[in-house]
């Protein structure tokens, strides 16, 4: 992944922590729950695109351990 929109998402959230107060505490949350959903989605797609992109290559065998 992208380790700028890794620290992008880190970011949003610790100033989201930083500034909280009673007023924004439901919108913060909810901020909050938005982000870290959206980066797990996007976490799982950049693995299934990995896997397909290691399935299609035709030395797929070779480059799994043989220790696992």
């Amino acid at each position: 992944m992208n380790l700028d929109s890794l620290s992008l998402a880190l970011s949003q959230i610790s100033y989201l922590v930083d500034n909280l107060t009673k007023k924004n505490y439901r919108a913060s949350q909810q901020e909050i729950q938005h982000v870290s959903t959206h980066r797990l989605e996007r976490h799982t797609q950049f693995l299934i695109q990995e896997c397909a992109s290691l399935i299609t290559k035709p030395n797929f065998i070779s480059t799994l351990p043989r220790d696992a």
